[in-house]
């Protein structure tokens, strides 16, 4: 036989494989639960967050528009070699 005619040969319908596998089996799955939530949820307010963030991490100094700009990196000298 060739590939072409076995997987003619092969597929089913829906129909024919809910027949077969789906609601006739008799057998029905155990429903999946929800985790339910954790009791104490006000400790995700966003100050909250950021609270526990400085606490663990320490102050961050603020970030200034009136600073210098950095200076340009330097070029990179020049290799000298024997041949120069």
């Amino acid at each position: 036989m060739s590939r072409e005619s076995e997987s003619e040969q092969t597929q089913r319908t829906v129909a024919e494989l809910l027949a077969q596998y789906g609601a006739g089996s008799g057998e029905v799955a155990p429903r999946r639960r929800r985790r339910r939530a954790e009791e104490d949820a006000s400790d995700t307010a966003p100050q909250a967050i950021i609270d526990r963030v400085n606490s663990d991490s320490g102050r961050l100094l603020p970030i200034r528009d009136d600073d210098p700009p950095a200076a340009p990196p330097l070029p990179p000298e020049l290799e000298r070699t024997a041949y120069q």
